[in-house]
């Protein structure tokens, strides 16, 4: 089952190809501020286990909006760099706090 915040973020993404990536989950993520999501996937559900883990195509809008500048070697889901792109997301939206 997809997340709710996954799910919308995805079809914005889709209907609205020219908004930017932080467009895109400031909309999102509308009423979901300051809560504590749980983005993790049932297993074998979409071949990856958490959306906020590189390859889902959430962790693609997360990275164009907080980590463009992230080659493909940091783009991992064991990559500090990409932890540093997860803390900017919570950050922003004080989530898990």
């Amino acid at each position: 089952m997809m997340h709710p915040i996954v799910r919308r973020a995805l079809e914005l993404a889709k209907k609205y190809p020219d908004w930017s990536s932080l467009q895109v989950l400031d909309v999102a993520m509308n009423g979901h501020v300051e809560t504590h999501p749980d983005f993790e996937v049932p297993p074998n559900a979409e071949g990856f286990a958490d959306w906020l883990n590189p390859p889902s195509p959430f962790a693609q809008i997360i990275k164009s909006a907080f980590g463009s500048q992230l080659t493909g070697d940091e783009f991992h889901p064991q990559s500090a760099h990409w932890q540093e792109v997860i803390d900017a997301f919570g950050s922003r939206y004080r989530l898990w706090q």
